[in-house]
C-alpha cells in the first residue's frame, strides 16, 4: 500500500463529539467519556481526555481481535493461534489473562470487556467511536451515491472514508493476525479507492488523476479496474498511445501470471479507445463496435478464442535429464508410435519428492509450444497435500481459460467434464496435470482431441492410460549434481572450491530440490565460500535445519511422502533408517522387523511404491536390494523421534551377527571346507530359516557383492560400541579379501547414495 493512499485525519476532534474531546476524567454524575479506537493503522484507543498506552504488540493483538469480532465472543484458543502460532508456551492462558487485566484498566475497557464462555468479548457503548465500523459505514454510503449517479458526493463520502486510513491497517499487531485480517481489510481499502477514482474520473480533469493512477497500477498490476480507470484517464487527455500501452501491459503481466487474457470490462474499454469513442466508460454493457484496421493496431487484436499459456516459468533448465526429455518428447511428438489412430499421448513422469519431476515436465512443455499452438492448460493437483484439488476445480479453471462461457458452469461435475471435453475436442492443447495422486482424476482431466496431449507428474506409479509412455527419475550423479549448483551460484565460484562443491552435492544425496536449495542460500551470501555451507552439512544433527531457505525447506517437502503411511508401514521405515548400510535384502528386513521373509517383501515393496526407498542395482545377485536415500533416512529418524514408537530402535545386533555368520560360512566354502552342513561353530548365529544354498551359491561373487555392506555394518557395530562384533567382522572381512585376492586398502567406487 502506498503511503500517499493513506491522508487521514490528524486531530481526534473528526472522531470525537465535542463533549467528549479534551473533557478531562468524567466528573461524578457526569455521562462517562466515549471510546475512541483505531485499527486502520497502528492500533490506538483514546479515552476520551488521550491516547492511552495500549501496552505491547501481543496485548495490542488481544483489543485488535477483540474489535475485529464487532461484539463476538473470542476463545482462548483463538487468541492463542493470533498470538504463538501452532504452538503457544504453557503460560499461554495465564499471560492472556495478564493482557486482559492490563486492557481492562483503560478507562471505558473496564466495563466492555467481559468473560464470556471459554474466552473474551469486547463490546462497544453507542457512542464510542471505531474508525473500521466508521469507515465501512461511509464507504457504503459513497458506494450507494456512485451506483445512484450523485458522483461528487459520491466523490466527497468516499474521500472522507480513505481519510480514516492512517497505513496498512493492523500495522503493530502479531503476524499472525496480519495475515489472516490484513488482506480482507487491504481489500476493502482497495475497493473504496477504485470507487472514489470512478466517482472523480467525471468531476475531476482526467489529466489530474493520471499521476495517482499511474502509481497505483505499479503498484497493484493486476488489478483491471484500477488499469481500466488509467487507460479512460489518458484517452480522455487524447493520450490513446498510451492508453493502447497500458492495456498491452497489463495484457502481458496477467497471461504470464495466470495464463489467462484480460477480463471482459478491460476489453471493452479497449475496443471503445481502439474506436475513439469519446466516453469509454460510458454504457459497458453496449460495447462500440472497433474498425478492424483499429483493432489491427493493438498487438493483441481481437480476444477470439481464448489462447490459455497457463506452463509456469521454467528458471532453471533441468541437468543430466537429457535422455529422459528426449524420451518424454519423443512419445509426445508421435515418434515412439502415440499419437497415432487417434490416440491422445500421454507421458507421465515420476520419481521421488524433490527429484525434478515438474521441472522436466515444464521444460518438455515450453519446448512443444509450437507443436500445440492452440495453448497450454497447467493444474497443480496437490496429490501430496492434505487437500487435494478436485476434478471440478480443475474443470473450471480451464473451462475459464478456454472461454468464459456465455452462461454459468455446470454444477455437476460429470458435466464439466462433457464440456471440456467438447471445447478440447478440435484443439491442439497441451495439458501438464502437476503433483497426481488420483488415478480416477487424471483420467477425468486427458484431453479428448487426437490434437491434443497430456503430461503428468506423479510421486507414485498410477494405473495409467493404455499406451502411457513412464519416464522414471532418479536422482542425479555427482557431475551433474555439481553442475546443477554452478547453474545457482556460478560456474566461477565452484571451479573455485570443486571440492567442498562435492561435498555439497554428496550431503544433498543428489536430490535436485536440496541442491537448489543450497544454490539460492549460497546465491543470496555471495560472501560465503562453499566450504562454508558444506561444514555446517557435515553434521548430520543439523543436516535437514540447513536445507533450507526462506521458507522453503527440504524437510517439509520430504514429510508430505510419508504423511498418509499406515501405522505399521511407518514404524517399518523408521525402523530400516537405523540400518547405515548402503542397501539391503529382504531376508535382512524379515530378521530386522521379525516377520516372514514374504511379508518383509511386501513392506519394502509398498516402501518402493511410495518412493520412500529405492530398488538398488543387483549386481547380478540373485536377490533384490533395497537402499535409502539419504535425506529420506535423515527424515524416517526424526520421525522416529517425534512419534516415539514403543518398539523404539530396532535390535540390530541379531542381524550384524547374521552377517558375521554368513561372512563365515562364504569364507570356510572358499577355503574348501565341504559338507552336507556347515560347521555348527561357524554358523551358531545364523536364524532359523536363512537358506545359505540361496544366499550364498557362489561365495566368492557374494562377497564381492556384499563387501560394501559388511563393512558398513562393522563401522556402525563399531560407533554403537559392540566392539566384540565390530572386531569379529572386520577380521573375517580381512581374510575374505585376501582370499578374494583383493588388498585391504582396495575400495570399489561407490554411488553418491551409498
Amino acid at each position: 500500500m502506498r503511503t500517499a493512499s493513506y491522508q487521514g485525519i490528524d486531530s481526534v476532534g473528526d472522531l470525537l463529539p465535542p463533549s467528549a474531546a479534551g473533557s478531562g476524567r468524567a466528573a461524578p454524575g457526569q455521562p462517562p467519556r466515549h471510546l475512541t479506537v483505531r485499527l486502520l493503522g497502528p492500533v490506538r484507543v483514546h479515552d476520551g481526555r488521550c491516547w492511552v498506552e495500549t501496552g505491547g504488540t501481543k496485548q495490542r493483538t488481544v483489543l485488535a481481535a477483540l474489535l475485529l469480532a464487532r461484539s463476538a465472543g473470542v476463545s482462548n484458543r483463538r487468541l492463542e493461534r493470533l498470538l504463538w502460532g501452532e504452538e503457544p508456551p504453557e503460560t499461554a492462558h495465564a499471560q492472556i489473562q495478564t493482557y486482559i487485566y492490563k486492557l481492562r484498566k483503560i478507562a471505558g475497557l473496564d466495563r466492555a470487556l467481559v468473560r464470556q464462555g471459554t474466552g473474551y468479548c469486547l463490546t462497544l457503548g453507542p457512542f464510542d467511536r471505531f474508525d473500521l465500523a466508521e469507515f465501512e459505514r461511509r464507504a457504503a454510503a459513497g458506494r450507494r451515491a456512485l451506483a445512484e449517479g450523485r458522483r461528487s458526493e459520491a466523490a466527497d463520502t468516499l474521500r472522507e472514508a480513505l481519510a480514516l486510513w492512517r497505513g496498512p491497517a493492523l500495522a503493530d499487531v502479531t503476524e499472525q493476525l496480519q495475515l489472516i485480517e490484513q488482506p480482507r481489510l487491504e481489500e476493502l481499502h482497495l475497493a473504496a479507492l477504485e470507487d472514489r477514482v470512478e466517482a472523480d474520473l467525471d468531476s475531476l480533469p482526467a489529466g489530474a488523476l493520471v499521476p495517482e493512477l499511474t502509481g497505483l497500477v505499479a503498484e497493484h498490476p493486476l488489478r483491471e479496474r484500477l488499469r481500466g480507470q488509467l487507460m479512460v484517464a489518458l484517452h480522455r487527455c487524447g493520450r490513446q498511445a498510451d492508453a493502447l500501452q497500458v492495456y498491452r501491459s497489463g495484457r502481458r503481466l496477467l497471461v504470464e501470471a495466470s495464463g489467462l487474457d484480460p477480463g471482459r470490462q478491460l476489453r471493452l474499454i479497449q475496443h471503445r479507445i481502439l474506436a475513439d469513442v469519446p466516453d469509454a466508460d460510458d454504457d459497458p454493457d453496449e460495447p462500440a463496435r472497433a474498425p478492424e484496421a483499429a483493432a489491427e493496431r493493438d498487438e493483441g487484436g481481437d480476444p477470439g478464442p481464448a489462447r490459455p499459456a497457463q506452463l509456469p516459468p521454467e528458471w532453471l533448465e533441468p541437468v543430466g535429464r537429457e535422455k529422459e526429455a528426449a524420451l518424454a518428447v519423443d512419445h509426445l511428438t508421435g515418434g515412439s508410435g502415440s499419437g497415432q489412430r487417434g490416440l491422445v499421448p500421454v507421458c507421465a513422469i515420476t520419481g521421488m519428492v524433490g527429484v525434478g519431476k515438474t521441472m522436466l515436465a515444464v521444460h518438455v512443455a515450453r519446448g512443444l509450444r509450437d507443436r500445440y499452438p492452440d495453448g497450454q492448460l497447467y493444474a497443480d493437483l496437490r496429490g501430496s497435500t492434505a487437500h487435494p484439488s478436485t476434478v471440478a476445480e480443475v474443470l473450471s479453471g480451464f473451462l475459464q481459460a478456454l472461454g468464459p462461457p456465455a452462461g454459468p458452469l455446470p454444477e455437476r461435475t460429470a458435466e464439466l467434464i462433457a464440456l471440456y471435453r467438447s471445447k478440447m475436442a478440435d484443439s491442439r492443447i497441451l495439458v501438464l496435470l502437476d503433483d497426481a495422486a488420483d488415478a480416477a482424476v487424471v483420467r477425468s482431466l486427458l484431453p479428448s482431441g487426437a490434437g491434443c496431449a497430456a503430461v503428468v507428474t506423479c510421486r507414485t506409479r498410477l494405473a495409467s492410460p493404455q499406451g502411457a509412455a513412464v519416464v522414471d527419475l532418479d536422482v542425479l550423479e555427482l557431475e551433474q549434481a555439481v553442475e546443477l549448483l554452478a547453474r545457482c551460484v556460478g560456474a566461477a565460484r565452484v571451479d573455485a572450491e570443486q571440492r567442498a562443491a562435492e561435498r555439497i552435492a554428496r550431503a544433498c544425496d543428489g536430490l535436485p530440490f536440496a541442491i537448489t536449495v543450497c544454490g539460492s542460500r549460497l546465491a543470496a551470501r555471495p560472501h560465503w565460500p562453499l566450504s562454508r555451507l558444506a561444514d555446517r552439512l557435515d553434521d548430520e544433527r543439523h543436516l535437514l535445519d540447513e536445507l533450507s531457505f526462506q521458507g522453503t525447506a527440504v524437510r517439509d517437502r520430504l514429510l508430505r511422502a510419508c504423511a498418509d503411511l499406515p501405522g505399521d508401514a511407518l514404524a517399518a521405515w523408521c525402523a530400516l533408517s537405523y540400518l547405515e548400510v548402503p542397501r539391503f535384502s529382504p531376508w535382512a528386513v524379515a530378521l530386522l522387523l521379525g516377520v516372514p521373509e514374504p511379508a518383509a517383501e511386501d513392506m519394502v515393496d509398498r516402501l518402493v511404491d511410495e518412493r520412500l526407498l529405492e530398488v538398488a542395482a543387483s549386481d547380478g545377485g540373485p536377490a533384490v536390494h533395497y537402499r535409502f536415500n539419504g535425506l529420506l533416512r535423515a527424515v524416517a529418524r526424526e520421525r522416529a523421534a517425534r512419534e516415539a514408537f514403543t518398539a523404539g530402535r530396532p535390535p540390530l545386533g541379531p542381524l550384524f551377527a547374521c552377517w558375521l555368520a554368513l561372512a563365515r560360512e562364504a569364507e570356510r566354502r572358499l577355503a574348501g571346507e565341504r559338507g552336507t552342513a556347515p560347521s555348527a561353530a561357524r554358523t551358531r548365529r545364523l536364524p532359523t530359516g536363512v537358506d545359505l544354498d540361496r544366499l550364498l551359491p557362489d561365495p566368492q561373487a557374494w562377497f564381492d557383492r556384499e563387501r560394501p555392506i559388511l563393512v558398513a555394518a562393522a563401522a556402525q557395530a563399531r560407533t554403537e560400541k559392540r566392539r566384540v562384533l565390530a572386531s569379529e567382522l572386520a577380521q573375517v572381512i580381512g581374510r575374505l579379501e585376501r582370499a578374494c585376492g583383493l588388498s585391504a586398502l582396495t575400495r570399489r567406487p561407490m554411488a553418491m547414495h551409498t
